[in-house]
């Protein structure tokens, strides 16, 4: 297996993984679907002129001023991306889409409803559900503001 093929499987992973609930300015799954499918020689997304020569540092395309290349720091670069560092991060990222760490690091129950707010996550779990855009109703803050009670 090539680099290539490495970081097309990688891609492949990194697109099952599912978006973002809340809209950010950057994401993990774009920023790097951006970062492989230029290594796998994908370009089905356009790509800035700018991160692309960002992502040519990274991967030991760097041409200075002068025209000359930096063998030795090139040669890190190069190194950053090799099969076997694009394999291990393909294992990382089945690990996530597989939930191996909710299963092998379970959390108590002590910690998803503390004594002090017991509904805390479950409040913000179902904001997160709404994207947001339902609020709680004013009396049901002032209730909640009133009696600490949530």
């Amino acid at each position: 297996m090539s680099v290539k093929e490495a970081a097309k499987n990688l891609v492949k992973l990194l697109e099952k993984i599912p978006g973002d609930r809340v809209p950010h300015y950057s994401s993990f799954k774009e920023t790097q679907l951006q970062r492989f499918r230029i290594i796998a020689g994908l370009s089905s997304k356009t790509v800035p002129e700018k991160k692309k020569s960002l992502i040519d540092d990274l991967i030991g395309n760097k041409v200075f001023k002068d025209g000359k290349k930096n063998d030795g720091e090139a040669q890190i670069k190069a190194e950053a991306y090799t099969e076997k560092v694009l394999n291990q991060q393909s294992k990382a990222v089945n690990n996530l889409l597989n939930n191996k760490y909710l299963t092998l690091y379970k959390i108590d129950k002590k910690l998803l409803e503390p004594k002090s707010n017991p509904n805390y996550y479950k409040r913000l779990l179902k904001d997160l559900d709404k994207g947001g855009k339902e609020k709680e109703s004013f009396i049901d803050a002032l209730k909640t503001v009133l009696t600490g009670k949530y």
